[in-house]
């Protein structure tokens, strides 16, 4: 693992545009920078250097189905890490110096809870099949066989393990730095192919933050995971089983294209028609916004 671990951080900063903040620390990436008194853009890794191994929801599944109960008490572990101790107060220190008005985190996965029913996770049934059952909960509960109860009874859980969703304690950490701070936070993700806007709500319920995602340029995101849904009717699912989240398209190419101002940071995620070809064009799929101040830390539609 050592040597793999090595090698890779070698071949990134061969090919990645990127200065090393401390040469000799080459895994060490975590670096910030300010524009001006616009935005602070702090740059972390959650990959490697700070990251305890994820939690694999194989080691919770068994003949009488899903530990919830270990399950909860390993994922709010407070021993867990993702930034790792010496990087969270890095960041800690660099938010509570920045004097700019929006507070960028640019990392690599989706901190948002991206909670959904453990069977649709499991993939033991479809999203599709899983919101015919709830519609039938709720015009027909009667007929609701002991089997449908059970798929119902069985709790959410979050998608991907590999995200902050599977570092509980840690994103609450992050969370209550920027509101500690009365910070206005806006997070950039990657990693999943599939376009993502979230709002940023800590365990009291309290609105913190935005989260945008970025879909993929060419790789392949969830439609070739669930070939048997239809995407926009996922997309749409999801929107409607992830209570965070406000916005995905999990289907179509393209990137994300982020303005701040003084009176709005504003996303554009953008599609194109084609990535096998020389000849294609783009369009705008959905323009979101986030206003600064304490009552405004939440996505909301373009003007």
């Amino acid at each position: 693992f050592a040597a793999r671990r090595a090698a890779a951080v070698q071949a990134y900063h061969e090919w990645m545009p990127t200065r090393m903040p401390n040469p000799a620390q080459p895994d060490r990436i975590y670096r910030s920078f300010d524009f001006g008194d616009l935005v602070s853009l702090h740059m972390l890794d959650t990959r490697l250097i700070g990251r305890d191994r994820q939690l694999d929801f194989a080691s919770y599944s068994g003949a009488s189905g899903f530990d919830a109960a270990k399950f909860t008490i390993d994922l709010s572990n407070p021993a867990r890490q993702l930034l790792g101790a010496e990087q969270t107060a890095w960041l800690q220190q660099a938010m509570a110096a920045s004097r700019s008005q929006w507070q960028m985190l640019g990392q690599q996965v989706l901190m948002a809870r991206m909670l959904v029913p453990a069977p649709i996770v499991l993939q033991t049934i479809s999203v599709s099949q899983y919101g015919a059952l709830v519609a039938k909960a709720r015009t027909a509960p009667q007929t609701l066989t002991a089997s449908e109860q059970a798929v119902l009874a069985q709790p959410a859980i979050p998608y991907n393990l590999d995200a902050w969703d599977g570092y509980a304690v840690a994103r609450e950490t992050v969370l209550g730095m920027a509101t500690a701070l009365d910070r206005n936070l806006v997070v950039l993700a990657g990693d999943t192919h599939n376009a993502w806007a979230s709002d940023l709500i800590d365990l009291s319920g309290r609105p913190v933050g935005v989260e945008l995602g970025t879909p993929s340029v060419t790789s392949p995101g969830f439609e070739a995971i669930f070939v048997n849904e239809n995407p926009e009717q996922f997309a749409r699912a999801l929107e409607q089983l992830i209570d965070p989240l406000v916005y995905a398209d999990t289907s179509r190419r393209g990137y994300l294209v982020v303005t701040a101002t003084r009176a709005e940071v504003r996303a554009d995620w953008r599609y194109v028609t084609s990535i096998s070809s020389r000849t294609f064009s783009s369009t705008i799929g959905k323009s979101l916004r986030s206003l600064p101040g304490a009552g405004n830390r939440k996505l909301l539609p373009v003007a």
